[in-house]
């Protein structure tokens, strides 16, 4: 389990996907947190997820958005032999969960977690998506546009 406060079980099985690549990347990083930018990554590498096919068609990879996150130097290394996610990344699955049952839906999907990053506040996400075709604006009109086509009790996406 990631966090004793979050219930990951109504996460959809690509977002669960996208959990577990970000806590790859944060290991392979020898980072001792998930963070803002391993969650991206993880969003990017589960491609089958709404977030995953809006970066793919604005054509970011998850090269591209490897690089971009080099570039923004944002990256905070944290002791290893810490666990679990960032401070910031807590408040996403939160705002994530929120937005999920407010817009009637059973499950938060990768959407979800992609709006949320971009909403933070924290520049990560916004300078990294800013590579996109189209910038941040876009990807968020194209994440919106994807999750009205979800249906509400999909535990996939």
């Amino acid at each position: 389990m990631i966090s004793p406060y979050i219930q990951f079980d109504n996460f959809t099985e690509n977002a669960r996907q996208a959990l577990t690549l970000a806590y790859q990347e944060a290991a392979k990083q020898k980072h001792g947190y998930v963070g803002i930018e391993q969650l991206l990554l993880g969003i990017a590498s589960e491609s089958e997820g709404v977030a995953g096919r809006v970066l793919t068609q604005l054509e970011l990879s998850p090269d591209n958005i490897k690089q971009q996150v080099k570039l923004s130097q944002h990256g905070v290394f944290v002791p290893e032999g810490a666990t679990g996610v960032s401070p910031v990344l807590y408040r996403v699955f939160e705002a994530a969960v929120d937005q999920a049952n407010k817009t009637g839906q059973a499950y938060v999907n990768t959407g979800h977690l992609l709006l949320r990053l971009i909403d933070n506040g924290d520049d990560v996400a916004k300078d990294v998506l800013k590579a996109a075709n189209g910038g941040v604006e876009n990807v968020q009109i194209h994440t919106q546009q994807l999750l009205q086509q979800v249906s509400p009790t999909a535990s996939t996406e």
